[in-house]
């Protein structure tokens, strides 16, 4: 009887310890969420008066704290790590903005993809950031894993307009660079790809951009008559968003 008595008493202490134990771990947890809530809404404040030091010192501090959370905290992980990439691209620090964007993109490959399709959105600014650095052969390679994502999810998702547009920037981004860069033989096929598309199913921008490109292109190769062929859907285009061709001058 005494041997029963103490196995329950072991028993009954073993799971009250455990208990104990996981309400410090609770505690923990929301603790580190408090604090980690706390330096990303400091970050945005010095991210808006244009302190730039003090946005990246709450950000790291909040990305740090975020990666101690439970696993299904990870959009925590995902939104620090964008705004500390956004804050790090103005300083200047761009092989940090690379690190970053390249996590944010291993992040979202390990978790079921939403429908925002946040992978889809990652790929497309690692894409555009290559593109900027002209470090064309990664950008074609995120372009083409971008590219893949949304054809997938044309034929997945009951939004196919939406994944079309999507995948519509994915291409005119990268021809648009390969043209700022004067690789027109690069650009041409990217640029193509996007015009093909009726003027409703591309971003305004995009359209108007890739038309414009486009039209040079084959002006400079003298290939006037189809020059000429976009070049006049081009001013249509314009007539009918007036509005893309202010974005595309920055006005």
């Amino acid at each position: 009887m005494r041997f029963l008595i103490a196995a329950f008493t072991l028993v009954y202490g073993a799971l009250t310890l455990a208990q104990n134990k996981n309400a410090t771990v609770t505690h923990d947890v929301n603790a580190i969420s408090r604090a980690q809530t706390e330096a990303m809404l400091a970050g945005k404040a010095e991210e808006q008066v244009k302190n730039l030091q003090k946005a990246d010192e709450e950000y790291t501090k909040a990305l740090s704290l975020a990666r101690k959370l439970p696993q299904g905290s990870y959009r925590k992980i995902l939104e620090a790590i964008t705004n500390l990439s956004n804050i790090r691209q103005q300083e200047g620090k761009l092989d940090d903005v690379e690190q970053l964007q390249l996590e944010r993109v291993h992040i979202l490959q390990q978790h079921p993809d939403t429908e925002e399709h946040l992978l889809g959105l990652a790929l497309f600014d690692l894409e555009t950031f290559y593109a900027a650095q002209r470090k064309f052969d990664k950008a074609v390679e995120t372009a083409k894993k971008a590219s893949a994502y949304y054809h997938d999810c044309k034929t997945s998702h009951p939004e196919a307009t939406v994944c079309d547009r999507r995948l519509a920037d994915v291409q005119g981004i990268l021809g648009s660079a390969y043209f700022v860069a004067q690789q027109n033989t690069e650009a041409e096929p990217w640029l193509r790809s996007v015009v093909a598309r009726k003027d409703d199913e591309v971003r305004p921008l995009v359209m108007l951009a890739s038309l414009t490109a486009l039209t040079k292109i084959l002006a400079d190769r003298g290939d006037m008559e189809e020059a000429k062929r976009f070049a006049e859907r081009a001013q249509q285009f314009k007539a009918k968003y007036p509005e893309a061709e202010k974005e595309l001058l920055g006005k």
